[in-house]
């Protein structure tokens, strides 16, 4: 998104020439800022933010999950994952094992190659977060963070 789009909208914002106040069109641009940022550090590493997002989905779990999980979660249709799933192992980072409760179905596990990277590529991602978040003092982080989840619990309440 260019810089220019951000500051005129922001202008007109402080000048009162939008009909409506809203705060859903800047959390909508922080959030697209946001994933595009994400998509750079998912890059440096040779994946996309989709497999990041799922090599930490998986990661994060104490044990193999299935397919059908990590997708119920998540923004990808079962053939998206799959594509997902494929790439994630043919690069050593995942591993399908036999589901030992339904013989036709497959679990999903992370290897260590693969947690490694999930731990690094999260340590950058943390490292970044509070660089870019740096201009908010600790008392504005924590409001905007408890606001944030207020909001989030009404909207899947």
């Amino acid at each position: 998104m260019e810089k220019r789009k951000i500051e005129e909208y922001f202008g007109c914002a402080k000048k009162n020439c939008h009909e409506h106040d809203s705060l859903s069109v800047p959390i909508m641009l922080l959030s697209k800022l946001l994933q595009d940022h994400f998509e750079v550090i998912a890059k440096s590493y040779g994946m996309t933010s989709s497999e990041v997002d799922v090599l930490f989905t998986v990661s994060f779990h104490e044990r193999p999950i299935s397919p059908t999980e990590l997708y119920e979660g998540m923004l990808f249709s079962s053939g998206g994952m799959t594509k997902l799933l494929k790439k994630l192992e043919s690069s050593d980072y995942i591993e399908r094992l036999p589901n030992p409760d339904d013989k036709r179905s497959m679990l999903v596990n992370c290897t260590p190659k693969g947690k490694e990277l999930s731990e690094q590529v999260l340590a950058v991602t943390i490292n970044d977060e509070n660089n870019l978040f740096s201009c908010l003092d600790d008392t504005e982080r924590s409001i905007m963070e408890k606001a944030l989840e207020k909001v989030i619990r009404r909207i899947i309440n």
